[in-house]
């Protein structure tokens, strides 16, 4: 991947700043929850912060008085600049992010380096690489190793789950045990490549009884 560079001007100095490898990538996305954090609750100094940690990042010399004595449009357009440099590269090409489902869950062990270092985390697992070798991957090659790593992970439970007398029900009217597929997560299940969503087949005996309009450019597949 090559790198790009961009131009930053704030308070009367100026950066030349590269798009971010993973670690400041990761960094990156932090201030930005702190920041998204403070709009969603109006909290002003939070927004603050979350700009001020955001632009050192990468403008890791940038201080506190150089900030805060910035005109506002300056820190703006170097807040767009930064993020318009570090876009993650075919994004939709991911079904991890696709089909991503957020969640508001959050484990008793939670702390605010843990959307980072989770990561790191298991990315170093699988592949026995060092934190600063992991954080100088570029976003999207660790994305797809995530990705690949999840993926196994599943197909590893999904093994587990078979041999597990908890997957098979027990149907008393046929007598007999019916197996119950672990579920997979919607990233791997729904979808093409493209994006569009699978065609379906429907049972004919599901369909709706009377005349049935189909939207523009749906098929009617039944058996």
């Amino acid at each position: 991947m090559t790198e790009k560079s961009v131009q930053i001007a704030l308070g009367g100095r100026e950066w030349t700043i590269s798009r971010a490898r993973l670690g400041d990538f990761l960094r990156l996305q932090q201030a930005r929850d702190i920041l998204l954090e403070g709009v969603k609750s109006e909290d002003n100094r939070e927004i603050v912060t979350g700009l001020y940690a955001f632009l050192r990042v990468l403008l890791t010399d940038l201080t506190e008085d150089e900030f805060y004595s910035a005109p506002w449009h300056e820190i703006a357009a170097a807040f767009i600049l930064i993020e318009n440099i570090n876009l993650l590269p075919h994004a939709n090409e991911f079904a991890i992010i696709r089909h991503a489902v957020s969640s508001d869950k959050r484990v008793a062990w939670d702390n605010y380096l843990r959307s980072s270092l989770i990561w790191v985390h298991m990315i170093a697992k699988a592949y026995g690489w060092t934190k600063d070798e992991i954080e100088n991957l570029w976003p999207e090659d660790a994305i797809a190793l995530v990705q690949e790593i999840l993926a196994d992970e599943h197909i590893d439970r999904e093994f587990i789950h078979a041999l597990s007398e908890v997957a098979y029900e027990y149907n008393k009217t046929t007598k007999k045990s019916q197996y119950r597929p672990l579920q997979r997560p919607a990233w791997m299940a729904l979808g093409d490549r493209d994006g569009k969503p699978r065609k379906t087949k429907l049972r004919k005996d599901w369909l709706p009884t009377g005349q049935v309009i189909y939207p523009e450019g749906a098929e009617e597949i039944v058996h």
